[in-house]
């Protein structure tokens, strides 16, 4: 589907990308779309892992027009739950009161 849309934000997650969705992205990027994406939370134990050791898409999918959010919580600190990495997640915003 066409849009006039020129930023995307979405808060979803899964472990493995997939076809179609990389294909959405790369045409995203073609087209001069900002996509927001979480980082996601926790595995089964709810504490954060690395996005650089275990991938979570979409935030992983090696796009410039992705900009991967982590939470962080009151102290801006990143929050217990959220995912965080050096390589694929680009910044932090208030995720936790």
């Amino acid at each position: 589907m066409d849009s006039d849309a020129r930023i995307v934000s979405m808060s979803l997650g899964a472990s493995k990308p997939t076809r179609l969705e990389n294909e959405a992205f790369r045409n995203a990027e073609k087209d001069g779309v900002l996509s927001i994406a979480a980082a996601g939370n926790g595995g089964i134990d709810g504490i954060g892992d690395s996005n650089d050791r275990a991938p979570t898409y979409p935030a992983s999918y090696l796009y410039d027009n992705i900009i991967a959010v982590a939470a962080t919580d009151v102290a801006d600190n990143i929050s217990s739950f959220s995912i965080f990495g050096i390589n694929n997640v680009d910044i932090g915003a208030p995720g936790v009161d």
